[in-house]
């Protein structure tokens, strides 16, 4: 006893047992041991088979297996109830297989009504819930694995909660944020194999769900194979939605998300869908899917330096959803389009790529307001617009996404006008509305790249000719003059150049000696190298040009091919190519 300002008071002391639980023990079930166990008590249990469904309403206790998962299996006596139920605090369950809840609502290890309690290093197979939390806080929930279960891991009113490192095979959702789970961690899992089952709404099934749930963070997390079948099916790897309440402030951040398909009539396989406002979605791989990111009825959401590539469909759509952010995002080789905006409005749109989609790089289908500058877009067909939306800012500092210094519009790789006072910007063909495809208005600064073919230098040995090839520049290119490198201490240079194409269009320039800039030559007129256009060349040098000893070169402007080289005293050579910049 302690006496404390005339107070006494007496300290109890805690005793914490080992509690062992096997054949030849004092208790043979877990149960048993439960049921006698206090506060702070060990339970550890002997390898083997225990037939059980086991209730813990202990606070401060650990059940844990002596070896393992592996030898330590627990199996439900009452299929339709829980193996484990928890309803007490600081609950640490560890090192088991369990098993044989196969009710539609039994749990491998349920949690109700607790705080604080630690589920880990566990196997739980073929139950109708793996793990579940049911009105439980500060809770983990790590290295678990869940198999051929109706959910893997669910939390229902269960806020606070660390969900980690836990593998999920084979179920019907894999890890379930419903109603009210706010504020959870749900880190570094790997969700495969999810499989659609039916709803009241239809045939569905998610990898990561979160429902009418605020606040969560989803980080690290690998998905694959999410799949539904049967008319109207609908498979996601990463749902939030607001149903039952809001489901804002959640980020999603960093997962893979890959291989998310539907079959049947009106099915949907769609890697990350988001029907909430106030949402993250930054820097997540989502490949290989049906349709990529989708936006339905969503406003003030940011989606961020995303890869959405390798789509079926499309890879980003944003539908009846006003107000959002798209930013530095990659949008490519998508089946269908890119970019696709239906029914949207006031988006901003900027620093994203879309490039080699198969039918439209950006798509904004009635549709109006919308911010869109400084993106690159680079597909056979790269817009298209029926609304009113503003397609460039003014003039600004900044880096754009060419690596110029100033903002503006977007580059398009189909603009053919040029760039006359040579700022980065065109200033013909204004504004620029993509071949047609901007119905009303366009882009009144389309970046252009600088005008610049460039091989860069090349090695010795050298020695003067004739070379014959052709240049496939990645960019549209201004071009006057052409440089030539030359072997050090030497007198290298071009005599004469031709440059032409298939419509017998061709520029050329000659050489005026060793007098003023020796090195390069101004041709007979300006001209333009097109993207992706092939053009032919010969060029006759003297002296000691430095040579590139490869049939085909690529650069970061395009590529140059040799065709033939005839050296000055006519031998023939089919991999020499002259280290040339046009400008």
């Amino acid at each position: 006893m302690v006496a404390i300002c005339g107070f006494v008071l007496t300290l109890g002391m805690v005793n914490a047992a080992d509690i062992f639980v096997g054949p030849g023990e004092t208790y043979t079930t877990i149960q048993s041991a439960v049921t006698a166990a206090n506060p702070f008590d060990i339970i550890i249990v002997r390898d083997g088979s225990y037939p059980e469904n086991v209730n813990v309403n202990v606070n401060h206790l650990t059940i844990r297996s002596e070896n393992g998962s592996g030898n330590c299996i627990v199996q439900a006596t009452n299929s339709n109830d829980h193996v484990f139920e928890v309803i007490a605090d600081r609950v640490n369950i560890s090192g088991f297989t369990v098993e044989n809840a196969i009710g539609e609502y039994a749990a491998g290890i349920y949690l109700y009504d607790a705080e604080h309690c630690n589920i880990s290093n566990n196997i739980v197979p073929n139950t109708g819930l793996g793990i579940y939390l049911n009105a439980t806080h500060n809770s983990v929930i790590d290295n678990n694995t869940v198999t051929n279960s109706g959910a893997g891991i669910g939390l229902e009113n269960s806020t606070y909660s660390n969900v980690t490192n836990n593998k999920i095979n084979n179920t019907n959702w894999g890890i379930a944020l419903w109603q009210f789970s706010h504020f959870n961690r749900i880190i570094n899992n790997t969700i495969l194999n999810t499989i659609g089952v039916e709803m009241e709404y239809g045939i569905m099934g998610f990898a990561i769900e979160i429902m009418g749930s605020s606040g969560n963070l989803i980080d690290n997390n690998y998905i694959s194979n999410t799949a539904a079948s049967g008319d109207d099916a609908f498979a996601v790897g990463v749902f939030v939605a607001a149903y039952y309440g809001p489901a804002n402030n959640n980020t999603i951040t960093n997962n893979d998300i890959y291989n998310t398909t539907a079959s049947g009539d009106n099915a949907t396989g769609i890697g990350l869908y988001v029907n909430a406002n106030n949402n993250k979605l930054i820097n997540n791989n989502v490949r290989f899917n049906t349709l990529g990111i989708m936006l339905d009825n969503t406003s003030h959401t940011l989606i961020e330096e995303n890869y959405v590539g390798l789509n079926d469909q499309f890879g980003i759509f944003i539908y009846l959803s006003d107000n959002n952010t798209l930013a530095s995002n990659n949008a490519n080789s998508n089946n269908c389009t890119g970019i696709y905006l239906g029914t949207s409005n006031n988006n901003n749109i900027t620093d994203n790529t879309a490039s080699q989609n198969s039918e439209i790089g950006i798509c904004l289908d009635n549709s109006s307001d919308n911010f869109i500058y400084n993106n690159y877009f680079a597909n056979t067909n790269n817009a298209f617009d029926n609304g009113n939306n503003i397609w460039n800012i003014s003039l600004r500092n900044g880096t754009n996404i060419i690596g110029g210094s100033l903002l503006g519009g977007n580059y398009w790789s189909d603009y053919r006008g040029s760039d006359n006072n040579e700022d980065g910007f065109g200033d013909t063909m204004l504004p620029y509305n993509s071949s047609g495809g901007i119905q009303n208005g366009g882009d009144w600064l389309p970046l252009i790249k600088p005008s610049v073919f460039d091989t860069g230098a090349g090695t010795y040995p050298s020695i003067s000719g004739t070379h014959n090839g052709t240049i496939t520049p990645f960019y549209n290119s201004n071009v006057s003059k052409m440089y030539t490198y030359p072997c050090p201490n030497t007198g290298g240079h071009t005599e004469s150049v031709k440059i032409w194409n298939s419509t017998n269009w061709n520029v050329t320039a000659t050489w005026n000696g060793y007098v003023g800039d020796w090195h390069n030559l101004t041709f007979n007129e300006s001209f333009v190298l097109y993207q992706n256009e092939t053009y032919n060349y010969t060029i006759r040098t003297g002296s000691y040009p430095q040579i590139h000893h490869t049939d085909a070169l690529p650069t970061e402007n395009g590529w140059i091919n040799c065709t033939a080289f005839v050296d000055v005293n006519g031998k023939i050579y089919e991999d020499w190519i002259p280290a040339i910049r046009l400008y």
